[in-house]
Parts: C-alpha cells; sequence; structure tokens
C-alpha cells in the first residue's frame, strides 16, 4: 500500500527531498499543473494500492478555479481513504470553504516551511499507518 502526494498548482516552487517511502509504504508524488488535474488525482486514488493520500493543495481559491469545486468537493468525498492536508497559508485550508465532508484527518499550515511542513505529515502518517487505522 502506498501514501499518494498529491501537489496542486502552486503548491510549492521547490521540491522537498523525500525519502523513497515513509515506513514500508512507497511515495508517489504527483505534480498536478491544475485543479482538474488534481480533482483526476484524487479519483484515481481510490485504487487498492493507496492507503493514505497527503493533498497540498496549493492556490485552489482563485477565480478560475471555482469551476472545478464541486468536482474538487466531490472526489475529496468519494476518497475511501483517510487524507492529510498540508497548507502553506491558512487562506488555502479546504474546509472552510470547499465544505467537504470527508474532513482531513489533520491539517497542517507551516507558512515558509515546507520542510518542516512534510516531516509532521510524515509522523502522522506513520503513526496512522502503523496503528492500522487505515481501512
Amino acid at each position: 500500500m502506498s501514501v499518494l502526494i498529491l501537489q496542486g498548482p502552486k503548491a510549492g516552487d521547490a521540491l522537498v527531498p523525500l525519502a523513497p517511502q515513509w515506513g514500508d509504504h512507497p511515495l508517489h508524488t504527483v505534480r498536478c499543473r491544475d485543479i482538474a488535474a488534481l480533482v483526476a488525482g484524487l479519483r484515481a486514488a481510490t485504487s487498492d494500492d493507496v492507503a493514505l493520500v497527503v493533498l497540498e493543495g496549493g492556490d485552489l481559491q482563485r477565480a478560475e478555479c471555482r469551476h472545478a469545486w464541486p468536482a474538487l468537493r466531490a472526489a475529496l468525498d468519494g476518497l475511501p481513504v483517510p487524507y492529510i492536508e498540508l497548507e502553506d497559508d491558512a487562506r488555502g485550508e479546504l474546509a472552510p470553504w470547499l465544505h467537504p465532508r470527508h474532513m482531513p484527518l489533520a491539517t497542517l499550515i507551516t507558512p515558509r516551511d515546507r520542510p518542516r511542513g512534510y516531516a509532521m505529515t510524515q509522523a502522522i502518517a506513520l503513526r496512522c499507518l502503523g496503528a492500522g487505522a487505515v481501512h
């Protein structure tokens, strides 16, 4: 079972070096060029191989993304696995404006410190996956 990292548009310019796997779970990172690709990535996470999703949404509140908000909400609500939301700005947090029914396991906001955000995300993911809490 793998951990899928979806990085939305403008999620971060610099790549954060990550280990190839977290515990026994290989990482698969997908940089999504736009909100449509992010929605497609969330829909693809329904495979039996994905144990957890890390969603680094980026700048999804822009006017040009609004047309896809219903599809984004539906994709999040359709996820059969938990997800962790990672943002570098509190304004990017999804719940206050997107109102998904499937809420994240955790939302981490780490301004100007993506490496720290990923370190905390990894710790939460390992605890969740190691505890057998993922169904």
